[in-house]
């Protein structure tokens, strides 16, 4: 009878990696796949800079970042 509760306390742990590492792993595929798609839809001179753009850089052409408002100009983005 005491079996039953240590094998599910043991199996716990595994549980917890199987989501982490799940997340993780989808999380990878969702980026190298929107990657490609960004890289065969945009081009142009701020094709690389647009692409790796990260909201902690506060700067993206034609943007320009105030406390919580955007300022926008007509981006040079070519589609």
């Amino acid at each position: 009878m005491l079996q039953l509760p240590v094998c599910l306390i043991l199996g716990q742990p595994f549980r917890g990696i199987g989501q982490v590492g799940g997340v993780a792993i989808s999380s990878a595929i969702f980026q190298w796949k929107l990657d490609g798609a960004l890289r065969e839809q945009i081009d142009g001179p701020d094709a690389e800079q647009i692409i790796t753009w990260n909201i902690s850089d506060r700067t993206f052409p034609g943007i320009e970042f105030t406390k919580g408002n955007a300022k926008t100009e007509t981006p040079s983005v070519d589609v």
